[in-house]
């Protein structure tokens, strides 16, 4: 409680409670004891150090495995993902997928199942694979048929917007997507309007309705709570067409100022074409007279 209150996030109180459960064979309550000291060190970027944790957290998984149930090592194996993912080392990430997805078909598990095919979903688009792409797609409007969940619709919405837009390249077709935001709630929208305006904008971009782009990206800005490689490019990306709306209205300092912003929050993630967008946008941009 005094970790989540923030009232002490220091690790020794947590291998306190460590020692506790592994002294009552709770092991799967160990796991999740690492995942907070994980999420702890990943919310300030310290990516080696929360993977060092979840590392520590799978031999556990090795020594007392039949004594973990399968959601804690799912919840284990999809952080260990995301975290090599931030990492740039998609060899390891899609390993830990492979063996999370591995467990859920084996013993017919629908947790998590949601979180890994979007997360794959993602890696693919960002790498510009239609097929596989198109393939989670369709796997995740599967599961939000199934779970019926208002929040679940949502983000189904954000990942069918940014496929069309990069995949099908049909601009018209995203525009003619709308979402009613008085049916979500606000704390909810505040969020996912920054990732819905951003496929809104790069839509009106690319069909040259440049004052509009410019429009729906009037407030941007990067959420506290979005520290994923993979989450931060894509709203990079949106502070990069700002900055090409800019350039075309004449304003070079306000052009500048946003792709200097984006340029260098993507300067040490792996190469993926919103990384190339920002950084062709930075060339037209820092090179215009």
């Amino acid at each position: 409680m005094r970790f989540y209150l923030k009232i002490d996030q220091s690790p020794e109180p947590i291998y306190e409670a460590i020692k506790l459960y592994e002294n009552v064979h709770a092991y799967s309550s160990v796991l999740k004891c690492f995942s907070l000291l994980c999420w702890s060190e990943f919310k300030k970027q310290k990516y080696e150090r929360a993977l060092d944790y979840l590392l520590e957290a799978e031999t556990y998984i090795e020594k007392y495995g039949k004594l973990i149930d399968n959601l804690a090592k799912l919840d284990l194996y999809y952080n260990i993902t995301v975290v090599y993912a931030a990492l740039n080392d998609e060899q390891k990430s899609t390993y830990y997928t492979e063996l999370a997805l591995k467990i859920a078909k084996k013993d017919q598990i629908l947790y998590r199942l949601n979180d890994f095919y979007r997360f794959l979903f993602f890696v693919n688009v960002f790498n510009d694979e239609a097929e596989k792409s198109l393939y989670y797609l369709r796997k995740l409007r599967a599961f939000g048929e199934i779970l019926e969940d208002p929040i679940e619709d949502l983000t189904y919405v954000i990942t069918e917007l940014q496929y069309i837009n990069m995949i099908e390249k049909d601009y018209k077709r995203t525009l003619s997507i709308v979402v009613e935001e008085e049916a979500y709630d606000p704390a909810v929208m505040q969020i996912a309007g920054i990732f819905l305006n951003g496929e809104y904008a790069y839509a009106l971009w690319s069909l040259g309705r440049m004052n509009e782009a410019k429009e729906k990206l009037n407030n941007l800005y990067l959420p506290e709570q979005n520290k994923h490689p993979l989450d931060l490019v894509r709203i990079y990306r949106s502070f990069a067409l700002r900055s090409l709306c800019y350039l075309h209205e004449g304003d070079l300092e306000n052009a500048k100022r946003d792709i200097l912003y984006a340029s260098d929050g993507v300067k040490d993630f792996q190469d993926t074409n919103f990384k190339r967008f920002i950084l062709e946008a930075y060339e037209q941009i820092m090179t215009h007279n």
